[in-house]
């Protein structure tokens, strides 16, 4: 057997595309840019919806469960994501 063989998993952790501190840098301002307007956007939808009362109806309660379900996304998703980038292993 010959030693001087390099594994797939060898050469993978030295081409680890991520690993680049400037490509963490752009990924992690361009998932605050996403978090910012997911976030406050559609907080802004349901504060709207729940602050004010002539704005109730059906098509009006759907889209405040649709901005709050994209408000959950925001908050417990995109930041998990990103650090499955940003996390080799």
């Amino acid at each position: 057997m010959d030693n001087s063989s390099v594994s797939y998993d060898e050469d993978y952790e030295d081409e680890y595309i991520f690993s680049d501190p400037r490509l963490q840098a752009v990924l992690i301002c361009l998932y605050s840019v996403v978090f910012f307007f997911c976030f406050f956007g559609n907080l802004i939808v349901v504060l709207v919806m729940t602050l004010h009362w002539k704005m109730r109806g059906s098509t009006k309660f759907c889209l405040g469960n649709l901005a709050f379900a994209n408000l959950c996304v925001g908050a417990f998703c995109i930041y998990q994501d990103l650090s499955m980038y940003l996390i080799d292993r």
